[in-house]
């Protein structure tokens, strides 16, 4: 039986349940359904909670595969980046790109820090070893 059923049998929350079970070595109950293509396919064409619904599966179990995926939500604010934009990273200053791309640009600097790469203009300076020169002084 499942962990919730033994703890609401047992007069436990299902946590401890989860716990004594994990410290005994026994297997949950539960194993996770592993994904077919045409279930593949609905992520990303309704939100999370639509498509989890759809295939009886949960909302966080849905996120994760489509994350996992890199397939982004259906009318979502967050764009995931491509391939082709994180490749335009310190090739422009980050303000232009953050046009070009419709983000913010302290949305591209995040993602270019994140990469290592440095900021448009100062690549030279940067693999010399040498200082650059910057508004309050030197780096």
């Amino acid at each position: 039986m499942s962990d919730s059923e033994l703890a609401r049998r047992l007069g436990h929350r299902p946590a401890e349940v989860r716990w004594a079970r994990r410290g005994s070595g026994i297997p949950g109950h539960c194993r996770l359904k592993k994904w077919t293509k045409a279930q593949e396919r609905w992520l990303g064409t309704a939100s999370d909670r639509v498509v989890a619904q759809r295939l009886g599966r949960t909302e966080r179990g849905v996120e994760d595969r489509r994350r996992r995926l890199g397939i982004a939500m259906k009318d979502s604010k967050h764009r995931l980046y491509t391939p082709a934009d994180d490749r335009l990273l310190g090739t422009m200053p980050d303000e232009e790109l953050a046009r070009r791309l419709g983000r913010t640009p302290g949305a591209i600097e995040v993602r270019r820090v994140a990469f290592g790469i440095a900021m448009f203009g100062r690549h030279a300076a940067s693999k010399a070893g040498k200082p650059t020169q910057r508004r309050g002084g030197f780096e």
